[in-house]
């Protein structure tokens, strides 16, 4: 058997390599916002959103703003280096005319990301002008032309189908809903971010009939913790309204997202759970090399947050020590990380699969396509456009917050009390038996589909009880209980199964800090 697992190993190895020798992505065509735009915004005379002063890109190769809205390069240019390709250039710099560019050449990739961007059509009126994802699309559709008249209907289909297609919006939506009293007026926030959701799904549709097959999609970050937003808080907290929209569109958006891989089989997605990642940030900085979670690096006023980096700002001198380069960007530091995860990061935060393995193709490498999400859950399709979920999410909601509390009162007592106390935290939100991957979870969790490891089958319904999912009456002599009790997550109507009940404690012992912090139970006995 040694021998039969190292030669399996060994050939596995051999693959891999040779994959790696033969470049599988032709091209990287990137739509977005300002998280993601490496210079459209320079050529948009109109525009407010522009970063083409110092002190952006003091740290780009060459020390001078380039138009992206950090202090040097940006997750668009990681993503690029990690897949072997140069950085997809700006769409308006290979069409503008003061170029007299005669041989330009969309077969590397573009990028039609434009900072200010919003899914929705029509522009923030704080940035006065940007491009669309609709706009962005239709920019494609140009450069589709000129593909198919230089490779022809094969070639363009067989480009288009192994290149990759990066999607980073929807930041911008949000925040312009919170900032618009009539936007509120006229829609409730539930319908809001359906609207985006459902904005999205025919935009991915139209880049399909394109010929685009691999999606590389990135959710909304914790955009109610960027400094500018801590600045309109008392104590500068959070905004935390707008976090819990965030979660909700990214819920909407899973959701969207396995139902489309579900009608369009031959599509492939990465999906790359931001929000997880900046709320690691947060609580656990010094993990990833951070010091400062809540000032900018580069601004005026409070938390450097209040006016964006002008060229009278200071700026900080160590700045990979920030998460937040300027009011509402990441550092050069940051993006960095991010790539990190969205190139072969785990399930915690990438899924179904990383983008290294949607760079060689499911298929290729005799990977199972990602399994639509609703046979995942046994449920038929709805029939009704929202995409989210119908939990008493008021209720999670202030269990979230009182989890960030205590957490927060955690660490204070401990440094009150130093080498006196020691203690050990574990999130139940984060376990995996909560089923973080169906949208009917709680907001927090955000799906992390290795709960596959768990064997549960059922986890709306409780094992034993009376009524709707046997959830109405308590588990009484007279009523029904299930046989199988390790496939569900809940034996009454509100307390776990043993089996639910193993896993939480197998965390709790022996956990890593994914859900069990600063030590586990057994570090804590060994202390």
């Amino acid at each position: 058997m040694k021998c039969k697992v190292l030669l399996l190993t060994f050939f596995f190895i051999i693959i891999g390599f040779n994959l790696s020798k033969a470049q599988m992505v032709p091209a990287i065509y990137v739509f977005g916002d300002s998280l993601v735009d490496v210079g459209n915004n320079n050529y948009l005379k109109l525009s407010l959103a522009k970063a083409d002063l110092p002190h952006y890109g003091i740290d780009f190769p060459n020390h001078k703003a380039t138009g992206r809205f950090t202090n040097g390069r940006n997750a668009a240019d990681f993503l690029a280096e990690k897949v072997g390709l140069p950085t997809s250039p700006p769409y308006f710099s290979l069409v503008d005319d003061s170029n007299n560019n005669n041989n330009v050449s969309f077969l590397n990739g573009v990028s039609f990301a434009s900072g200010g961007a919003r899914i929705l059509d029509g522009t923030d009126p704080y940035v006065f002008q940007s491009i669309h994802l609709t706009q962005q699309i239709d920019y494609f559709s140009t450069v589709y032309e000129d593909l198919y008249k230089q490779l022809g209907s094969s070639g363009v289909k067989n480009h288009l189908s192994k290149s990759i297609f990066a999607i980073v919006i929807g930041s911008n939506d949000i925040l312009g809903y919170f900032r618009s009293s009539d936007l509120q007026n006229k829609t409730t926030p539930h319908q809001y971010v359906d609207s985006m959701v459902l904005s999205l799904k025919d935009k991915l549709k139209r880049l399909y009939s394109f010929g685009a097959r691999k999606f590389v999609i990135v959710g909304i970050g914790k955009i109610g913790c960027c400094p500018a937003r801590r600045t309109e808080t008392k104590n500068e907290k959070c905004r935390e309204e707008i976090n819990f929209w965030s979660i909700k569109y990214n819920i909407g958006l899973i959701s969207m997202l396995q139902e489309l891989k579900s009608d369009l089989k031959d599509i492939h997605y990465s999906y790359f759970d931001t929000y997880k990642v900046l709320l690691d940030f947060i609580q656990r900085p010094a993990t990833y090399g951070f010091v400062e979670v809540k000032a900018a690096c580069c601004g005026l006023g409070t938390l450097n947050a209040e006016i964006f980096c002008l060229p009278i700002a200071a700026y900080c001198s160590n700045r990979s020590d920030y998460i937040f380069f300027d009011r509402v960007h990441p550092t050069e530091a940051a993006h960095r990380i991010f790539v990190n995860h969205i190139f072969d990061g785990s399930l915690q935060y990438t899924f179904p699969i990383n983008v290294k393995q949607l760079h060689w193709a499911a298929e290729k490498v005799g990977l199972p396509s990602s399994p639509p999400y609703l046979s995942l859950v046994n449920e038929p399709k709805k029939n009704n456009v929202s995409f989210l979920n119908e939990c008493r999410e008021e209720m999670n909601y202030w269990s979230v917050k009182y989890n960030e509390g205590l957490m927060s009162m955690l660490q204070e007592l401990k440094s009150e009390l130093k080498r006196d106390m020691y203690y050990s935290s574990s999130d139940s939100i984060y376990f995996p038996f909560n089923f973080s991957l169906y949208k009917k979870r709680k907001e927090r969790m955000i799906e992390d589909p290795s709960y596959l490891v768990a064997g549960f089958v059922e986890i709306k319904a409780t094992c034993c009880g009376l009524g709707t999912l046997n959830a109405e009456i308590f588990c009484l002599p007279i009523a029904a209980y299930c046989s199988n009790r390790s496939d569900h997550v809940f034996f009454d109507l509100v307390h776990p199964t043993e089996a639910a009940n193993r896993i939480s404690m197998d965390h709790v012992f022996d956990g890593s800090l994914q859900y069990t912090f600063p030590v586990n139970m057994k570090q804590l006995v060994a202390i």
